[in-house]
């Protein structure tokens, strides 16, 4: 409904949502959990780190940029929620994007200065949360 009142769904495309699965994305213990958190949806940002820290070989600095999908924050812990949507199994996802959630950690720790006390991926298809760190 927000996507739809700012703009950034159309009549068209919020007519082709399945109102039942979002509804049983709502209700995932996920949301629960993050409930009383402080909660920042689609938080950009920008890092500088030396290469190794992100699994590259060279001994330079590099800039990454990312959008985390949700940050949830709360007495100075933070949760990162990575949304995807795979019929792939939680082992196959969760080893194709930790790469990503630890980035997306660093970042956290090193620009807000929060502890990041728990790092997912909540898969849209399977409603699997997957915890990656």
């Amino acid at each position: 409904i927000r996507q739809l009142s700012q703009g950034d769904l159309s009549e068209k495309e919020a007519k082709l949502l399945d109102k039942n699965v979002l509804q049983r994305v709502i209700n995932c213990n996920l949301f629960g959990e993050i409930d009383g958190y402080e909660i920042y949806r689609e938080q950009p940002f920008m890092a500088n780190y030396f290469a190794k820290e992100v699994g590259y070989k060279s001994s330079g600095e590099i800039l990454v940029q990312g959008v985390i999908d949700l940050l949830a924050i709360k007495d100075g812990e933070a949760i990162i929620v990575d949304y995807k949507a795979s019929m792939k199994n939680a082992e196959h996802v969760a080893e194709t994007y930790r790469a990503q959630l630890i980035l997306y950690k660093k970042a956290v720790e090193r620009i807000l200065k929060l502890k990041v006390k728990k790092a997912v991926i909540l898969n849209l298809f399977t409603l699997e949360t997957i915890e990656i760190l």
